[in-house]
């Protein structure tokens, strides 16, 4: 697992998982020196030749306050 800039944080559970195994994946978005819309990725990678990375997109609006 890792995402696509240093603001963004994710820790998996397991990192190697058989068929049909689960795991939770916890991501952390730190949104200092952001403003507006903001998109930012998280890949998983696997060793399915369908789907070798799988890519969840965080969207986040973040507002400033005072």
């Amino acid at each position: 697992v890792n995402t696509s800039c240093g603001c963004t944080a994710s820790k998996v559970e397991k990192k190697i998982l058989l068929p049909g195994q689960s795991a939770t994946l916890e991501v952390q978005f730190n949104s200092k020196g952001y403003s507006g819309p903001v998109q930012q990725y998280v890949y998983v990678h696997t060793d399915s030749l369908d789907k070798p990375i799988i890519k969840f997109i965080i969207k986040a609006d973040v507002i400033k306050t005072k």
